[in-house]
């Protein structure tokens, strides 16, 4: 699984990841074994959650060995998520 990050500049490999967390300031950030990568951020804890939930929906609805990328939806976005292409 892909991860593309709020500013669509940088593109994650899932498999490499170790950590997923979520900061004080509400942005969300993925750790690997050589670096830290800035996902999003939100407007409130709640909508925060809300987006990381919806990552881990994503994840555990994918299909193995599929092309699946989970793009991070923008600072004010509100609503629903879109679909993606």
């Amino acid at each position: 699984m892909l991860i593309v990050d709020q500013n669509r500049k940088t593109i994650i490999n899932f498999d490499k990841v170790d950590i997923i967390s979520i900061d004080a300031d509400d942005e969300i950030w993925i750790e690997t074994i050589n670096a830290r990568y800035f996902l999003g951020e939100y407007l409130t804890p709640e909508r925060t959650r809300e987006v990381l939930q919806k990552f881990i929906d994503e994840y555990k609805n994918r299909i193995p060995d599929q092309n699946t990328v989970f793009y991070f939806i923008g600072k004010f976005a509100f609503g629903s998520f879109p679909k993606e292409k």
